[in-house]
């Protein structure tokens, strides 16, 4: 596999993502075929977990740049301070 048929997988699986995604009705309905943020989300996550690994193998690497927010659980972040001082919290 080529790096560019890695971005072609990624785009073309985020479109069929963003295709399946509905709005919600106003009302209750049986034939609803909507699905809760939290659903939409997960399967989102699950397609950038595969090509985020995928992309390893080129030597793509994720990072997160964070500033300070005060959230204990934002642990191992890069994190910028006001002064440009880049610290892991």
């Amino acid at each position: 596999m080529k790096i560019v048929d890695l971005f072609i997988a990624a785009r073309s699986e985020v479109l069929q993502l963003l295709n399946e995604t509905e709005d919600a009705s106003s009302s209750v309905l049986g034939w609803d075929r909507t699905r809760p943020n939290s659903s939409t989300r997960h399967r989102i996550d699950v397609v950038l977990a595969r090509h985020i690994e995928a992309a390893r193998r080129f030597g793509i690497h994720v990072v997160t740049r964070h500033l300070p927010c005060g959230l204990v659980g934002h642990t191992d972040y890069l994190i910028e301070s006001a002064g440009g001082e880049v610290r892991v919290w």
